[in-house]
This record gives structure tokens, C-alpha cells and sequence, in this order.
């Protein structure tokens, strides 16, 4: 049962134990971190976020690409990306606007760069209450679809409000306006790169676990060179799996597909599970470090 369950649903123990309390599983899961973090001799664990965005973000978001139905993605382009870039974008300048007039001591990119970190709406929150309610499929595609981009739109703009921050004296819009464009083109393009040269690879290899394992090269190997050049590594990954999920359903084995779904249904709702634990996990330490610097 176990088994069935991780091939049919990345949610897997997690959604057995949701069902049963009523509460979503990412917040019974920061709840379960809370909770262990203040077990006697419970070790403060300090995550550098450099390996949080290189190291678990690619892969979370390949998966949950590669998952993803191209068609519907393709029928809903419009609306996605209405909701994942331009009101990312919108919500981001908002919020550094109104941070900026009440606290003018906090200079506009600052503020920006706020806005940007608290824009995106979180992939698996969103998908896990979406499923348990019962939302129609193309709002949940929507919903994915969104929930996928909108990160990368949110690093972009945060990126570039730092940018704007290190060069405050020297600030120019069309310069900030072509490192925007550079970052999403750029990482369109490699992503894409990425994902058809892999898959042209793949579809060669007469081995599923040798093409499982070189799968779980490709988020890196599209993030990576696009970080190097500038662009956006988390869109190039994203493209990268959109890409990779069209062209495998044509092109790899029946074979292929299944154990590579296994394999990376399991690892994601590992990698998941972890997020949560260990968000819920630091969060006591964090608020206790917010006491000790400002007032309630």
C-alpha cells in the first residue's frame, strides 16, 4: 500500500496523517519541527540559504515540471503568466513602495527586495490544500504552473533590487531593465538547451536506472551555467523539466518513465518533508533572535 501510495501521489504517509488531523500537510509538517526543536539536547542546526537554493530548489522544481501536462500548461500560458511574473513583479514594487513611505530610512531597492522575498506563493502549500479541497484540474494547473515560475520571477527581482542596492549611487533603469531581460531570455534559453540535449542522450540508454540517474543531473546542469552567465538558474531548471516532461513522454520507454517517476516521487516528497521539518525546526530559534533586536 505504502508503494502504491508513493507512485500515485507525492504525498504520500504525510497526506494519511493530514487526513486523519484535518490540517495541511506542510503545516503539520512545520508543526512537527516546532515541536522537535524543543526535545531536550535538540541540536541548533544552522542551514547555510546558499545550499537551500542551489541544492533543493533545482531538483523540487525539475520534478514538479517534468510532472507537469505541457498541453495544459501551453492552454493556460496567458494566465499563468500573468499571475507568476507580472503581478509577482507588481506585488514586489508595491510592497517596497509602502515599506519605503513608512520607514523612508529603508532606501527603495532595500524595500524592493522585501517585497520580492514575500511575493511568490509557495508550490506545495498551494497544491496540497488545492488537492484535498477537490479543485478542478485546470486550477490546479494553474496553480502549479504559477507556483513553478513565480519563484523564478521573485530571485529575478530580487537580484536585480540588489543589484540596485550595491549601485545605488550609480542606479540606471535601462540597465536594470536589460539585466531583468537578460535573466529571463538567457535562462529560457539554456533551459531549453538543457532539456532537449538530455533528452536527445536518454533516449539513446537502454538502461532505466542509468537514465533515472542522469535525470537527477539535469536540474543542475541547467542551473548552474545559467547562474554563471547571469541569467536565472530556478527559470532554466524550470524550462529544463517543461522541456524534458514534453519530449520524454514521445521519446522514453514505458519503462524509463515508470521508474523515473518512482524514483523521483520518492525523492521529492523526501526533499519536501525535510523543507517543512526544517523550517518549522529553526523557526523558534529565529523568533528568539528577532527578540533580542526589536520589540514585540
Amino acid at each position: 500500500e505504502i508503494s502504491a501510495c508513493l507512485v500515485g501521489s507525492e504525498m504520500c504517509i504525510r497526506d494519511r496523517f493530514a487526513r486523519r488531523t484535518g490540517v495541511a500537510a506542510p503545516l503539520l509538517l512545520v508543526g512537527l519541527g516546532i515541536g522537535a526543536s524543543y526535545l531536550p539536547g535538540a541540536p541548533e542546526i544552522e542551514l547555510d540559504p546558499e545550499w537551500i537554493l542551489a541544492g533543493v530548489l533545482p531538483p523540487l522544481l525539475y520534478s514538479s515540471a517534468v510532472n507537469l501536462p505541457v498541453i495544459d500548461f501551453r492552454r493556460n500560458l496567458r494566465l499563468i503568466t500573468w499571475l507568476s511574473v507580472v503581478m509577482v513583479i507588481v506585488s514586489a514594487l508595491v510592497i517596497g513602495a509602502v515599506v519605503h513611505w513608512l520607514f523612508p530610512e529603508i532606501s527603495f531597492p532595500l524595500a524592493v527586495a522585501l517585497g520580492a522575498v514575500v511575493s511568490p506563493t509557495d508550490a506545495v502549500a498551494a497544491t496540497a490544500i488545492g488537492r484535498r479541497v477537490g479543485l478542478p484540474p485546470r486550477v490546479m494547473t494553474v496553480l502549479e504552473g504559477e507556483s513553478l515560475v513565480n519563484d523564478a520571477s521573485a530571485l529575478v527581482v530580487l537580484r536585480t533590487a540588489v543589484a540596485g542596492i550595491a549601485a545605488a549611487s550609480s542606479f540606471s533603469l535601462g540597465r536594470t531593465a536589460l539585466e531583468f531581460g537578460w535573466a529571463v531570455l538567457g535562462a529560457l534559453v539554456i533551459g531549453a538547451v538543457v532539456g532537449w540535449l538530455t533528452v536527445l542522450l536518454r533516449q539513446r540508454l537502454d538502461d532505466p536506472v542509468l537514465n533515472t540517474t542522469i535525470s537527477f543531473a539535469v536540474p543542475f546542469v541547467a542551473y548552474f551555467p545559467a547562474e554563471e552567465l547571469n541569467a536565472s538558474g530556478v527559470l532554466a531548471v524550470v524550462v529544463a523539466g517543461l522541456v524534458t516532461g514534453g519530449l520524454g513522454s514521445r521519446r522514453f520507454s514505458a519503462r524509463d518513465r515508470q521508474t523515473q517517476a518512482t524514483t523521483w516521487t520518492t525523492f521529492n516528497f523526501i526533499l519536501e518533508s525535510a523543507v517543512f521539518l526544517g523550517m518549522g525546526y529553526q523557526l523558534p530559534g529565529l523568533v528568539d533572535a528577532a527578540r533580542g533586536e526589536t520589540t514585540l
